[in-house]
């Protein structure tokens, strides 16, 4: 988790789940990226992971997710760090996912900036 960067929005009303998500996978090792709103028009009720199904950044953060998350394709040209997860209103919280995913190939990750 700590080579991957993570970016959570909130499709739903519940104000402050984006945070509260984003802590719980800060506190499990995950580098935090940007929160906010979903974008205007997103639906998810419970929580995807937006990105490439293939990526093992992606499926980790699929993982850590919980409930278990659906993995689709990031739309549109918002450009934000990391893997972006979505949660909506019935989302219930980060679950204790593996420490690593094994990649079947070289992959790109989007990790934190070094300080």
């Amino acid at each position: 988790p700590g080579q991957v960067t993570v970016s959570v929005f909130n499709a739903g009303s519940t104000d402050g789940l984006a945070n509260r998500v984003m802590d719980r996978l800060e506190a499990q090792g995950f580098a935090v990226g940007s929160t906010g709103n979903a974008p205007t028009g997103t639906d998810v009720a419970k929580v995807q992971v937006w990105g490439d199904p293939e990526n093992p950044a992606v499926q980790l953060v699929a993982r850590h997710a919980g409930r278990p998350a659906k993995i689709r394709p990031q739309t549109g040209d918002a450009v934000v760090p990391g893997v972006v997860v979505i949660v909506g209103n019935d989302y219930g919280k980060p679950v204790k996912g593996p420490r690593f995913v094994k990649a079947a190939a070289d992959t790109q990750v989007c990790g934190p900036n070094p300080s």
